[in-house]
């Protein structure tokens, strides 16, 4: 009998979106703490780092509590061209350590006026990836198939495939990848060595429901 060893992951991350409506003003003021946090990012995050990038219609903060390769969340402000303004939380549950959310918790809350409790009852889940990793069947061991989806492909460089199977298109709501979790934790430092972890992911889009 062959035995099927699985590592469970709920969710891996989760993106929180609540609108501003078109108030140019508060949308100012949360640009300027995004930047306040990256002044002082030194007095919150001592081991890590804070990121900050800017775009026409977006800003978005990256946050690295305890070392600069490690991001467990990020902040995004953005604009669409209408005038629409909102505010986005993405968390990435799975790289969290003990401890650091609570942190960033307490950061969130301190710089932003916003409760998380509010954020978190408010917010709409705009995007999110459930994950599960197989320990024991390698990459290549499963078939790109799903009922009425007509678009698969393996992503390559330069013609070198690198193994990340994809199952749905770029605009699907609903889209599915499968790719060596193993080789990129060994690639990242993350690991010493290369062992069999497979992942398959689904990813959502447009999700809509309450994160409560």
């Amino acid at each position: 009998m062959t035995v099927s060893i699985w590592y469970r992951q709920i969710i891996d991350r989760i993106h929180m979106s609540i609108s501003l409506g078109k108030s140019p003003q508060l949308y100012g003021v949360l640009i300027g703490q995004l930047t306040g946090m990256k002044d002082i990012q030194s007095d919150l995050v001592p081991k890590g780092k804070i990121t900050v990038s800017a775009k026409k219609y977006v800003t978005r903060l990256g946050y690295y509590p305890a070392d600069k390769k490690r991001k467990i969340a990020e902040l995004e402000m953005g604009s669409t061209k209408s005038g629409h303004m909102y505010f986005r939380l993405g968390l990435y549950p799975s790289k969290f350590m003990p401890g650091e959310f609570v942190i960033f918790r307490e950061h969130l809350e301190l710089l932003f006026q916003m409760p998380y409790d509010v954020l978190f009852q408010q917010a709409r889940v705009s995007y999110l990836e459930l994950a599960a990793d197989s320990l024991t069947y390698k990459l290549g061991s499963f078939i790109p198939f799903r009922s009425r989806i007509n678009h698969s492909k393996i992503w390559k460089l330069n013609g070198v495939p690198h193994g990340t199977l994809w199952l749905g298109s770029l605009l699907s709501k609903l889209k599915f990848s499968c790719y060596n979790k193993g080789k990129q934790l060994m690639d990242t430092g993350c690991a010493e060595h290369e062992v069999v972890r497979t992942r398959i992911e689904a990813r959502l889009r447009h999700v809509g429901m309450t994160a409560a």
